[in-house]
C-alpha cells in the first residue's frame, strides 16, 4: 500500500468523521462505535484496492451493520458486485449510496460504467452530466461520457470528452486507447503531436496507463504505416497486461476436447427431440475478431432481427446443467436422465430470458463469440436455433486479437504463443462440429464477405430463412447500439484493409506461424 494512497485514505476518513459526528446524537453511535466504523472502512478500502474482495466486503457488511446511513460502504460492496460481473446488484447497491449521499460524484462515475453495462446508456449518460457538474475536471468521468457516446454512434461528440480529459491529466492512459479506437490517423493530422508527446512521456506514466497507451500507439503507428513500431509498442503492451499473471491455455484446451467426448456422435447427444423448439434464437459465433459484429450488424438491420450483441446467457445455462448426481456440465459421466430434464428447464430458462430482451422481435441474436464452444449443447436445447459461424483468415484473426486491448477472461490473447494455441483448439473443434453435426450452421467466410457483401448478405439472410430486405446491404446506416471492440468499423462501408493485414508485419509473428504452421498450408 503506497504512502500516497494512504494519506488519500486518512483525508477522506477525516471528511467522513465530520459527517458522522453530526449524526451520533441522533442516531445514538458512540464514540467507540465511531472509531470501529472508521477502522473498519479504512480496512474495507485497502482490502479493496488489494483485490482482497472477501475481506473488502466483510469489513462494509460490519460497518453498516454499526451505522446503516454510511454510503461509502455500498459504494465499495457495489465495485466488489462489479468486478464479479453482477451489474443488477452493483446498480442497486450504487443507488442505496447514492440515495444517502446523492451528490457523491465518485459514486455516479462508478455508477454509470454499471449502467453502461446494462445497456441503459441514457441512465449513464445523466449520472455522469450529473457527476460532471459536480466535478467539471474528473477526467475518469470525462473518458466514460465519451465511450458512452461511442456505444451510441456518436464518434464525433466522443473524441473531444477524450481530449478534455487528457488535457487535464496528460498521463490517462484509457483516453488515448479511446482516441486511437474511434481515429483514423494520418501524417499532419491533430493529434500527431499528442501522441508522439505521449510516447516520448511513457516512463512517467503508471504501468497501467502505460499499458493503454502502448496499445494505442501500436494504432497509432500503423495507421501511419509504421509498422515495425506498430508491433513493437503491442508487444510491449501485452507484456505489461500478461506480468504477474499465472495464466496457462491448457485449461482452456482442455475445456474444448472435454465438450468434444460429450458430443461425439452418440445419438443420445445429438437428440432434437428434448430442448425447446423455439426458432428465436439466432446465434453469431467463432473467435473473436472473425467478424462476428459485423455479420450481426447486417442480421440486425432486419425488421424482424434484433442483435442482442455478446451475452453470457449461454455460459450460465452450461454452467447450471446437470450430467449426472455429482457433477454439472461439461464432464463425460453422463446420466442420460438427468441430463434430458435438465435439457428442457434450461432452454425454456434461455429462449425466455433472451425473447425478454426485445419481446417484439421475431429473432434475437447472442453474438457471444465463445459460444463455438457450445453448438452441441445449442443443437440440443434449441434443436430449431440457427448458427452462424464466422471464419477469417487464421494469422488476421490471431493478430487482431493481439492487437485489441481485452479484459478479464480473454487471458489467451495477451501472448501470440497463447493465442495461436487456442486457435488451433477452437480449429479442431469447429472440425469436430462439422463432422458430427453435419450442416447444422453456416460457415460465413469474413474474406468472401468483403470480397462480395451482395451475395454473402443474401445467403446470410436465406440461412436464417427470413425475406431479404435492402437495409441489410446498409448495414452501416443502421442506428443501434454496438459494445464491441468494432464499434468504429460496423459504422461504415465495407472495406478491405484488414484483409492480409498480417503481411505487413514479417517475422515480427514467427512466434505465432510456428505454432499455426499444420493449419496453414
Amino acid at each position: 500500500m503506497s504512502r500516497t494512497f494512504k494519506r488519500k485514505q486518512e483525508l477522506r476518513l477525516k471528511k467522513e468523521s465530520k459527517k458522522l459526528r453530526l449524526t451520533t446524537a441522533t442516531t445514538g453511535l458512540s464514540v467507540d462505535q465511531l472509531k470501529q466504523v472508521q477502522q473498519l472502512m479504512l480496512l474495507a478500502n485497502q482490502s479493496f484496492a488489494a483485490q482482497k474482495y472477501f475481506e473488502a466486503e466483510k469489513c462494509c457488511r460490519m460497518a453498516l451493520a454499526l451505522y446503516p446511513k454510511y454510503a461509502d460502504p455500498y459504494r465499495i460492496l457495489a465495485g466488489i458486485a462489479l468486478h464479479f460481473d453482477k451489474y443488477v446488484e452493483a446498480v442497486e447497491l450504487y443507488e442505496k449510496a447514492l440515495k444517502i449521499a446523492p451528490d457523491a460524484a465518485v459514486t455516479l462515475n462508478n455508477y454509470s460504467v454499471a449502467l453502461k453495462v446494462l445497456k441503459r446508456h441514457e441512465d449513464a449518460l445523466a449520472a455522469l452530466n450529473k457527476c460532471l457538474r459536480l466535478n467539471s475536471k474528473y477526467f475518469d468521468a470525462l473518458n466514460n461520457k465519451g465511450s458512452v457516446l461511442s456505444i451510441l454512434g456518436q464518434m464525433d461528440k466522443s473524441l473531444p470528452f477524450y481530449e478534455k480529459a487528457i488535457a487535464i491529466n496528460p498521463l490517462y492512459g484509457k483516453a488515448y486507447y479511446n482516441i486511437a479506437t474511434a481515429h483514423k490517423f494520418s501524417k499532419g493530422d491533430k493529434y500527431c503531436d499528442l501522441f508522439e508527446n505521449a510516447e516520448n512521456n511513457l516512463e512517467q506514466m503508471p504501468k497501467a496507463d502505460q499499458m493503454n497507451v502502448h496499445f494505442a500507439l501500436g494504432k497509432y503507428h500503423e495507421d501511419l504505416k509504421n509498422y515495425k513500431s506498430g508491433i513493437t509498442h503491442y508487444l510491449k503492451g501485452n507484456k505489461i497486461k500478461s506480468d504477474g499473471l499465472d495464466y496457462t491455455v491448457q485449461p482452456a484446451e482442455e475445456l474444448m476436447l472435454g465438450i468434444q467426448n460429450i458430443f461425439n456422435g452418440s445419438d443420445w447427444a445429438l437428440r432434437k427431440d428434448v430442448g425447446s423448439q423455439s426458432d428465436v434464437p439466432i446465434f453469431v459465433l467463432g473467435m473473436p475478431r472473425s467478424g462476428t459484429t459485423l455479420t450481426e450488424q447486417i442480421l440486425a438491420s432486419h425488421s424482424e432481427v434484433f442483435g442482442a450483441g455478446e451475452l453470457k446467457l449461454l455460459d450460465k445455462v452450461a454452467g447450471g446443467m446437470s450430467v449426472n448426481k455429482e457433477g454439472f456440465f461439461p464432464t463425460e459421466k453422463v446420466d442420460l436422465e438427468a441430463f434430458e430434464k435438465s435439457i428442457k428447464k434450461r432452454a425454456d430458462m434461455f429462449v425466455n430470458e433472451l425473447q425478454a430482451i426485445d419481446p417484439k422481435s421475431k429473432h434475437v441474436i447472442d453474438k457471444m463469440p465463445q459460444n463455438f464452444r457450445y453448438i452441441g449443447l445449442v443443437h440440443v436445447l434449441m434443436p430449431r436455433a440457427k448458427i452462424i459461424h464466422c471464419r477469417r483468415n487464421p494469422i488476421d484473426t490471431c493478430l487482431s486479437n493481439f492487437r485489441i486491448l481485452f479484459g478479464e477472461r480473454m487471458e489467451y490473447t495477451y501472448k501470440l504463443e497463447d493465442i495461436g494455441r487456442y486457435y488451433l483448439a477452437y480449429d479442431r473443434m469447429m472440425k469436430h462440429w462439422a463432422k458430427v453435426l453435419p450442416g447444422r450452421f453456416l460457415d460465413f467466410q469474413y474474406e468472401d464477405v468483403v470480397a462480395d457483401i451482395d451475395t454473402q448478405a443474401r445467403r446470410l439472410i436465406d440461412h436464417c430463412d427470413l425475406e431479404w430486405e435492402d437495409a441489410c446491404l446498409d448495414f452501416h446506416k443502421t442506428k443501434r447500439n454496438v459494445h464491441t471492440a468494432s464499434t468504429t468499423q460496423v459504422r461504415q462501408p465495407i472495406y478491405n484493409s484488414s484483409v492480409g493485414r498480417y503481411e505487413k508485419y514479417g517475422d515480427s509473428l514467427k512466434p505465432l506461424l510456428d505454432i499455426l504452421a499444420p493449419i496453414l498450408s
